[in-house]
């Protein structure tokens, strides 16, 4: 019999806010761009969308898309310049472990796959050469965060979100590192 109440317990406490989730994201980020041996770095934004379905109160998929805010250099030396502007998004797919703290409050840690893409151009101002590359691949994100229920339907959360991968560009290879923390606002139906 015990075990039949713990069963039956356990099935509604795992069935516990069950269902879709949508949310718009907007960030303050750090990004660092590393290539041929320059470091570059800049404050910028985020935006963003995320989906996803929470399985129980423990378990969520998530899929999100995550806009950079462009990271612009200009460099000078023996009276050239050069223009310099890096394009980045991601595509992210991945799981969100949730530990609630109270009714209305949890916390959590998310890991996944993000699908990226990195724009560079370089110009040359005083001429009409134009350096064109891109570049693409996977790799791992992961953030940490919490959120709050604020009524049935609706929440609102902050989070750390890291993602770091490597580039290669015109031959040149580097490394792009964004993160930052974001503020949430989520819809569940």
């Amino acid at each position: 019999m015990r075990m039949v109440l713990l069963m039956i317990g356990l099935s509604v406490a795992l069935k516990t806010q069950a269902g879709f989730f949508g949310g718009i994201i907007v960030a303050g980020n750090q990004q660092e761009n590393r290539l041929a041996g320059r470091v570059v770095s800049n404050e910028g934004a985020t935006y963003g969308v995320r989906l996803g379905y929470q399985f129980n109160r423990y378990v969520a998929a998530e899929l999100g898309y995550e806009r950079y805010s462009d990271l612009d250099v200009t460099s000078r030396s023996n009276n050239q310049v050069l223009d310099e502007t890096i394009k980045t998004a991601s595509t992210r797919f991945g799981i969100k472990g949730i530990l609630p703290v109270q009714d209305q409050i949890s916390v959590f840690v998310r890991t996944g796959v993000a699908y990226w893409n990195y724009e560079y151009t370089a110009a040359l101002p005083q001429s009409d050469v134009r350096l064109n590359d891109r570049d693409e691949s996977f790799d791992i994100y992961y953030g940490i965060g919490a959120s709050a229920r604020v009524s049935e339907h609706f929440s609102v959360g902050v989070d750390y979100n890291f993602l770091q991968y490597d580039v290669e560009v015109l031959n040149l290879s580097g490394e792009y590192q964004v993160d930052g923390f974001a503020v949430n606002f989520g819809v569940s139906f």
